[in-house]
């Protein structure tokens, strides 16, 4: 993907009309082509506690962990509290502990 902005444009259209099909085929895709760490963990945020399938929501937590591997950062103040808070979701807390393992494991913290 080489236009950035298209991208996030395409993300944010699907997010806002309940695209599932697409969110689910781009979600993992963007973790590792789109650049913007911060704007993602807010998109994957927005994901994940939207009206999606359970799929959708975890794959969207899935890729918060793949950002701590991708970058070596989260921004913790944000993303641990709130995966804390999705492990109380039933058919999530698994993908919320993954990511959270994730990012013991490989973000850097300051």
């Amino acid at each position: 993907m080489c236009d950035d902005l298209a991208l996030k444009d395409k993300l944010l259209n699907a997010l806002h009309l309940k695209n599932e099909e697409v969110l689910m085929d781009l979600l993992l895709e963007v973790c590792f082509e789109l650049k913007g760490r911060e704007w993602l963990e807010g998109f994957f945020m927005d994901v994940a506690r939207a009206d999606f399938c359970s799929d959708l929501r975890g794959l969207a937590l899935t890729c918060l962990g793949h950002l701590a591997r991708v970058y070596s950062e989260v921004s913790f103040d944000k993303v641990v509290p709130f995966l804390v808070e999705m492990k109380g979701c039933p058919g999530l807390e698994g993908r919320a502990q993954d990511a959270l393992d994730d990012i013991d494991i490989f973000a850097a913290k300051g």
